[in-house]
Order: structure tokens, then sequence, then C-alpha cells
């Protein structure tokens, strides 16, 4: 992995190739030296422009809504976001390129391999720009969560969508139909589209009326799927029972949460509603078995016990993020989380923050939101952070979104950051509270934001002197 500060993402892509191509050995030896010590940048060092606001005409003539989701940005300068419109009230996934919003699919309009879009879920893009997506279908509301969704996947190539994994039709790898999607789907450079898929299987999660497990799959762009982590597959210390949320890199690797079969599932394995458990991290390198990353009840580095670990990122050589949960029970998961680093070359994980964590600009992490299905581990080692913090404007906790890079944290924007010519930062949520920040190779950064005037606009940040 070659980590590179935000104002050395600037160079051109010649000097970017020549540092992919140096000595891991070495890449990692820095690293090392780098990771036990974060220093911070406390003014920004990045210039902004807007890419979208509400109000802004959409492809089929209606008006863009506001509630913005932002999923990925891509080396192109592509965006892949999907949003409410008006006056229709439908939701639309899109692409914007330059200043072309290019609408993929909607609610409301046929999904191919049979059925009607009723909204997505999450997205992903390729650095080709092309995107794959989870659409729930009508009529919706099919239990257990997931059930009724389908996977699809547009080509920038020959600009046609096509059906993934289509709900009751598809056939499963050992047997039987996927009767669903659970979170969420991943597109990468060579086109294989990974997914949590709802199956009929008896190593699922035991006690769940549903007689249907979430494992993780791959389809390759012909159509063909295969198991990549699935119930019943072997894991460190037994088998595992559940797996979702994952993804991909072009080599194949995947990273993922996953649950050990016989351990406790904190969640109601009972619920007919929901196939879930609290899970850790695991990957499984292409053709090679899964290993842990983060275990539940595991030391954490430097303090504290992972009560879950969720949410990973995988990078092109394997090196996985993900956010580690410190909450000391009984108060409620997610409320203390901070932000930790395998490094897959030397088989160790390492702190990037942690809850208490002083932050540049101003106040302390309390804890860490990694929207499900954005990217935030590039493969130039930079790691996107959007934070709660331990301060508040007006009553409202604030948030902030910041960069590490080089063992140093960057502020990029935080609640009351004033930006010439565009206004004062509100906040960075959503109601979906999905899809908030995405970034690409080049330390460019794309975010949604609501101002202090009430406007919602989509921001690309991009470090000082950046030439695209």
């Amino acid at each position: 992995m070659v980590a590179m500060p935000s104002h050395t993402m600037r160079n051109s892509m010649g000097s970017m190739t020549r540092l992919a191509s140096a000595s891991c050995t070495v890449v990692v030896a820095s690293m090392m030296a780098i990771l036990p010590t974060t220093a911070q940048a406390a003014e920004s060092e990045y210039d902004y422009s807007v890419l979208l606001k509400a109000g802004d005409l959409a492809p089929n003539g209606e008006r863009l809504g506001g509630i913005f989701e932002v999923w990925s940005l891509n080396d192109r300068g592509q965006l892949a976001f999907d949003t409410d419109l008006t006056p229709s009230g439908a939701v639309g996934i899109y692409r914007y390129d330059r200043g072309h919003i290019l609408e993929i699919a909607k609610s409301g309009g046929a999904a191919p391999g049979g059925g009607t879009f009723k909204f997505p879920i999450t997205m992903s893009m390729n650095g080709s720009g092309d995107v794959a997506f989870t659409g729930l279908l009508e009529p919706g509301g099919l239990l257990p969560r997931g059930a009724g969704a389908g996977v699809y996947a547009y080509s920038s190539r020959t600009g046609s969508l096509r059906a993934v994994l289509t709900p009751g039709v598809t056939r499963a790898p050992g047997g039987g139909v996927f009767r669903g999607v659970n979170v969420h789907e991943e597109i990468n450079d060579n086109g294989v589209v990974s997914f949590p898929g709802l199956h009929p299987t008896p190593h699922g999660i035991p006690g769940n009326p549903s007689g249907l497990g979430s494992g993780i799959f791959r389809a390759d762009p012909d159509g063909r799927i295969a198991g990549l982590a699935v119930p019943g597959d072997p894991a460190p210390g037994g088998v595992l029972d559940f797996a979702y949320n994952a993804t991909i890199n072009e080599r194949g690797d995947v990273a993922f949460g996953g649950h050990i079969l016989g351990e406790e599932c904190v969640d109601n394995p009972a619920d007919e509603k929901v196939i879930h458990c609290r899970t850790g991290v695991y990957t499984r390198r292409a053709g090679g078995p899964i290993t842990t990353v983060a275990h539940r009840g595991d030391p954490a580095p430097k303090g504290g016990i992972y009560r879950q670990a969720h949410t990973a990122n995988i990078d092109r050589w394997g090196n996985v993020v993900f956010i580690g949960d410190l909450t000391p029970p009984p108060e409620e998961f997610g409320a203390y989380t901070g932000v930790y680093l395998y490094m897959a070359a030397l088989g160790s994980v390492f702190p990037i923050v942690r809850p208490g964590d002083a932050l540049p600009g101003g106040g302390h992490l309390k804890s860490v939101h990694f929207d499900v299905g954005s990217k935030y581990l590039s493969d130039w080692g930079q790691i996107t952070i959007p934070a709660f913090l331990d301060t508040f404007t007006n009553g409202v906790r604030d948030e902030g979104i910041y960069v590490w890079s080089l063992g140093t944290l960057h502020l990029v924007a935080r609640t009351g950051t004033v930006i010439p010519g565009i206004g004062k930062i509100a906040s960075f949520a959503s109601a979906s509270g999905y899809g908030n920040v995405a970034q690409n190779n080049l330390g460019q950064l794309s975010f949604r934001a609501r101002l202090d005037d009430g406007r919602f606009i989509v921001l690309l940040a991009s470090p000082h002197g950046f030439v695209d």
C-alpha cells in the first residue's frame, strides 16, 4: 500500500504509477514508523466546488429534491448518487459527470429480469463508471428485511442495465433461488459484483424462522455466480452462520462482517423481520481461506474491547479499514467507535483514531459513522473519516469530515466551516443516514451538506492546487 498525503495527491498519474511500483517492504516499514502517533493539520487544505444542489434539473424534467445520498467518486470525477425528485416524490439513481446527470434507474421504472423498482437501497461505482445497486422491487414489505430486493448493474460501455440477481428467479449456488439481498453490493474494476444474497440454507443463524442465510457471493460479468463467504464455510473458530456488508477489490479479495456459529448472536436470532448478528470483520483472499481481522470480544489496539467490528473497506493490496465499537455495555452499541487499519503484509491491526482523540479544528472524537456502501480507504492509503464530536452547536452535536494520510489527520470540513462563495455548513446528515461521503484515489472527496440557510448541496473537495 502506498499512502499519500492530501497535498501530494495532486501529482500527476505518472508519478502515482511510479509510486505504485515501489517496494511493498519499504512502504510497510514507513507505515510502521508512522502508525503509533497521529499528528494534526487544523486548517483546511482543500478547495471546494458545488456539484449538485436541491432544485437542479433532473434528466426527466423534474427537480432534484435534495435528500442526496453520495456513494462513489472515481478518478474520472464521476459521482454515483441517488436523491428524491420533485414534484413526483420518486427516487432516482444517477451518475454525475462534469455537469451532466445520467439517469440509471428510478422508482416506478421496469426492472430488468422482471418487476418494478420501488426504491434503491445502496449503490456503488467502479473506475470505469459502471454502477451496481441494490433495488427493492414492488410490492415490497416482504420479510425478512431485504427479501424482494434485487441487484442490478449498469455498463458504461454499452449503456445498458442488467439484472445480477432477480429475487425468486436467480438460482443460488448449492440449490434453491435467491430470495433477496442483505447489505450491500459492490462492483470492482473488472466488473465483478459482490453481494450478500439471502438464500435457502440449513447453515444460517440458528433459530431464524425464515430458513434463509445471508452469505457473500460474486457475480462475473457473464452472469456466473459463486460463493465467497457463505453460511457453513470454515472460518477461524468454527464455521460462518452469517456474512454481509462486503467490499471487493480487483483481485477478488473481500472483506466483510461475519459471525461464527455457536457464538452469542447479540440480536434476536428468532426475529422474523431481519437476519442479523453483531459481527466481527473477516477477509478472504481470492482462492484462500477466511481469516480474522477483528473478532468480537477481543482486545482492541491501545485499549478497549471490540464489542463489534463492522463496515470494512478493502484496498487493492488487501489492507482493510473498519469501525471498532468500543462502547462498554450496557450502553447502546455505537456510542463510542474508532477507526482501525489492518495491514495485510503484517497481519496486524493499528488504531487510526479512537474515541477521545483530539481532532483538528477543535473537539474530540466521540464516534465514527461509515455509511454502508461508501468508499473510505483509497488505494493510496488515504482514509476518510466522518465523525461525531464531543462538542455541540446550538444544542446539536458537531460533525466533521477528516482525512488520515501518512500519520496525520487533516480537516476537510466540520460544523461551522465557512466556505467562501458557498456558505456555512450546518450539518452533513440526512434522514436516511446512508451515503454520506465518498473519495477517489486522487485525494478528492465528495459529500452532502446542509448549509445554515437551509440549502442542501453536494460538494467536491479537492486538495489545494489540484490539477484535473
